[in-house]
């Protein structure tokens, strides 16, 4: 059902470090590849996937942090540390609108859009990308933050109505263990609730049988690139075979995408 006040598409993009890195910016660049840019779509990510949108609205792509993060990641330690030297680095200086990153707040434990400019880029994706305890909670202003995996992996649910909904989940695949039973669950809850409260449609892309079968075990390797490159090189086909499946399924929705200013 389309409503020409709301946007076309809402682009959510779940967690899980550099494997959600990898994976939602492959996607990303498949569907590019394909002519299809959802970069200045309405974007909203938890913890890696806040990396990835934000990451994506700045006009950036996977090569562009890989360096950065791989020497974040040799440097910073294994437990209590900061994201915000990371997230400094890479969004400090960008300006974006419509994009935003889940966190929890510490006082009340309840997940927050923290949409940019409201929030400045590197805050909010340090706030939705600390988890605790192996990062420290970010302060924005007097209030506390912590990954907003904590409470949802994706948070589907909290995102505004569009036409669409597309939602890019690399962990929703049972084969994939817990992290992926959990995120296959919540995926299919938070997006009926969704779909019911907004009359529109999803389309969930999620992890292949390839990406099932490599081995994510522990949090070092939800921070490993070579990971997350193993995920980005799977993740681009991938991309280029749901653009022709949005152009069958969502012709209208893919025609009135908006163009990067």
């Amino acid at each position: 059902m389309s409503d020409a006040t709301r946007p076309p598409i809402v682009v959510t993009i779940g967690g899980g470090g550099s494997v959600a890195f990898g994976f939602s910016t492959g996607v990303a660049r498949g569907l590019l590849d394909e002519g299809i840019d959802i970069s200045a779509a309405t974007l909203v990510g938890t913890s890696g996937g806040s990396h990835a949108a934000f990451t994506m609205a700045a006009g950036m792509g996977f090569d562009d942090v890989e360096p950065i993060w791989r020497e974040y990641v040799a440097t910073a330690g294994r437990i209590w540390v900061k994201a915000a030297p990371l997230t400094e680095q890479l969004y400090g200086k960008i300006e974006v609108s419509g994009v935003a990153g889940v966190a929890v707040r510490i006082l009340g434990f309840r997940r927050k859009l923290l949409w940019a400019p409201d929030v400045r880029p590197a805050d909010a994706v340090a706030a939705s990308s600390s988890p605790f305890p192996f990062a420290r909670p970010h302060k924005i202003g007097k209030r506390r933050y912590i990954d907003g995996g904590h409470r949802s992996g994706t948070s589907a649910d909290l995102v505004p109505a569009a036409d669409l909904q597309l939602v890019l989940a690399a962990f929703s695949n049972r084969a994939q263990g817990f992290l992926g039973k959990i995120g296959a669950r919540q995926v299919a809850r938070e997006t009926r609730k969704w779909r019911e409260a907004t009359g529109s449609d999803t389309v969930v892309i999620g992890p292949t049988p390839e990406m099932c079968a490599i081995r994510v075990k522990g949090m070092r390797a939800l921070g490993d690139m070579d990971i997350g490159r193993q995920f980005f090189d799977l993740a681009v086909p991938l991309g280029r075979e749901y653009a022709s499946i949005l152009r069958r399924d969502h012709p209208g929705v893919v025609a009135r995408l908006p163009a990067r200013s």
